[in-house]
């Protein structure tokens, strides 16, 4: 089982943490059309993804877990949540080709 560096880990944390922060500036500020269903989908799989990642070590299951996480938000398309999740997704990828390097 393949380790992830402290300061690896600490970059997943700060990335998902960095992500609840713009969504919840984000839903503050805006009236969404779509209500606040998407917002609230995106927060709970960030949290989840959160949680489970905080206390694991092993690259590859943090590596599945923001596979999943990629997965998930890459459907909430067209919304007033877009502008968060196209950052996030920008910024989960290369953590993901970081820790599970394609082969």
């Amino acid at each position: 089982m393949p380790t992830i560096t402290p300061e690896q880990h600490q970059r997943v944390l700060k990335t998902l943490d960095a992500a609840l922060d713009e969504l919840s500036n984000r839903e503050a500020k805006v009236e969404p059309v779509d209500g606040f269903v998407a917002f609230k989908q995106i927060r709970t799989r960030l949290e989840q993804t959160r949680f489970a990642i905080e206390g694991s070590s092993d690259a590859k299951q943090i590596a599945n877990r923001l596979k999943n996480l990629y997965d998930s938000v890459i459907t909430r398309t067209g919304e007033s949540v877009t502008p968060v999740t196209d950052k996030l997704l920008k910024s989960l990828k290369p953590l993901i080709a970081e820790l599970d390097p394609p082969k």
